[in-house]
């Protein structure tokens, strides 16, 4: 298992980019942390890698955080899901990655440690930013 940051060095494999999974706290943290998300997908994306991002799947599906009232509990799960499903969605795409990415405040973040153990349960390697 790595711990450390992946490179573009890490990002191909058999001439095919690699798909990597990122993942971190999202519950708690104003607008479910997209900002941070947006950010590690796209540097993650220069460095060559086919980035699988919970944030931007949310958004296909209708969840969007920035127009969400002025004072939302961001404690809440969105309006019109729960917490189960998109756990659920969130690991079915995560077995179809080579790796996953853990950053910032995953620690604190439970669906983020059942991701890491989803991972290496799949054999996925794992880093760290």
């Amino acid at each position: 298992m790595k711990y450390n940051l992946p490179t573009i060095f890490d990002s191909k494999v058999e001439g095919r980019k690699r798909k990597l999974y990122i993942s971190s706290r999202m519950t708690g943290l104003e607008f479910y942390n997209f900002p941070a998300f947006y950010a590690v997908e796209t540097q993650m994306t220069c460095e060559g890698w086919d980035v699988v991002n919970p944030a931007r799947i949310d958004a296909e599906h209708g969840i969007n955080p920035f127009r969400l009232p002025l004072g939302w509990d961001w404690n809440k799960q969105p309006p019109n899901t729960t917490y189960d499903e998109l756990l659920e969605r969130d690991l079915g795409e995560l077995v179809a990655c080579d790796a996953i990415l853990l950053f910032g405040d995953w620690r604190n973040s439970k669906g983020a440690n059942i991701e890491l153990a989803k991972a290496i349960e799949l054999g996925l390697e794992v880093y760290e930013l």
